[in-house]
């Protein structure tokens, strides 16, 4: 047999080896390369949904008051990216607590991926539907007090009709048995009191310093008046200390989300201003030259005085006859209040049930509703 030359045949061997090898290299860089969008992919979804959740759980904490026009949005600057959260109001009703709203929260990842820039910003949308739950607090009358009140002069109107149309109305004026002092001995000397009863108050049972036992005056008004002055009920926006010197704390510029404005102390004469939301006093309260939309509640006794005083929904004062013992209160004054209340001039107490609301409105909360979250909302 003869031999013919096999020069050569090395090198094309080595040739076809390294191409196979390159063909393999360049099939695993690419193979690498997708898993590692699809990664990032997966991982900027993933933070884009954190985003969404977060989103909406702050705006369900921060978020207190209800709109007047939907739907309303609002957006959160989030680390690592936002959250455009918007609310819808899916089911409309006369009742607060039927109404169903939708809360939108659509994330959006602006961090991008840090191994592939050609990444794109991922969104991703959820849903959560909800009810507003309402905060209750016992309304008796246009002006309860609990120390009674002394009526000087004719003038004034104390109103239990409700000024915004929406409840029937409520006694005008409700004290404990007893305590009450008319301006005069005349038969129209109670016309300045509108409501139901009508050109009179309501006497709600005996007093009671110190018990809110049942069938009381004290029992009578369901309000838990000690979680409110120890701060685990009511927790104040903004809080104005008299009881320690020098004084601490101020109040508010803007009552524009009615906020629970807190005066530990008395409020006094010269405290001119005009609000909204809940005011709480723990001492006495002049209200001269004060206008006020919303609740207020006090535990001393209040002075109620002059044409430019206007409460528009609720006052309550004597609150601190509910409490036992008062040493447990050293801020407080350590006597239950003995004096009345005190009716001067041409105020205005009026009951408005839309001002009580939205004072309450803003201490209610979301209620989350069953089945109610999805996370494949469209993000357009």
């Amino acid at each position: 047999m003869h031999r013919h030359p096999e020069r050569g045949a090395s090198m094309v061997l080595v040739l076809l080896l390294l191409v196979v090898l390159t063909i393999t290299a360049a099939a695993g860089f690419a193979r690498t390369g997708a898993e590692r969008r699809t990664n990032s992919a997966q991982r900027a979804q993933m933070a884009a949904f954190a985003l969404a959740q977060g989103g909406l759980e702050q705006y369900l904490a921060n978020t207190t008051t209800l709109p007047t026009s939907f739907p309303v949005t609002t957006t959160y600057a989030l680390n690592g990216g936002s959250a455009v959260v918007t609310l819808y109001r899916v089911r409309d009703d006369a009742v607060l607590e039927s109404r169903v709203y939708a809360i939108k929260s659509l994330g959006r990842n602006s961090s991008g991926s840090r191994q592939d820039a050609r990444t794109a910003t991922a969104e991703r949308a959820i849903v959560q539907l909800v009810k507003r739950q309402q905060a209750s607090l016992d309304i008796d009358a246009a002006f309860v007090s609990l120390s009674g009140l002394n009526k000087n002069g004719i003038s004034g109107l104390v109103s239990g009709v409700d000024q915004c149309g929406a409840q029937p109305p409520i006694p005008g004026l409700a004290v404990p048995d007893g305590l009450y002092t008319p301006p005069n001995t005349s038969p129209n000397a109670n016309n300045y009191i509108d409501g139901n009863p009508d050109n009179g108050p309501d006497y709600i049972g005996p007093t009671a310093p110190g018990s809110s036992a049942p069938g009381t005056a004290n029992g009578e008004i369901d309000i838990d008046w000690a979680s409110v002055i120890n701060g685990s009920a009511m927790t104040p926006d903004y809080h104005v200390n008299r009881s320690v010197s020098p004084a601490t704390g101020a109040f508010p510029s803007s009552y524009v989300n009615w906020p629970v404005l807190r005066v530990t102390g008395n409020l006094t004469n010269g405290d001119n201003f005009n609000g909204q939301g809940v005011l709480i006093v723990t001492g006495n309260a002049d209200f001269s030259n004060i206008t006020w939309r919303g609740v207020v509640l006090v535990g001393g006794q209040a002075d109620v005085s002059g044409s430019a005083t206007r409460v528009f929904g609720s006052i309550i004062t004597g609150l601190n006859l509910k409490l036992s013992p008062l040493s447990a209160y050293p801020f407080l004054p350590q006597t239950y209040p003995s004096e009345s209340s005190v009716g001067n001039g041409n105020f205005q107490v009026q009951y408005n049930s839309c001002d009580v609301a939205n004072a309450l409105n803003r201490l209610g909360g979301w209620q989350r509703i069953a089945n109610g979250w999805a996370d494949n909302w469209p993000t357009y």
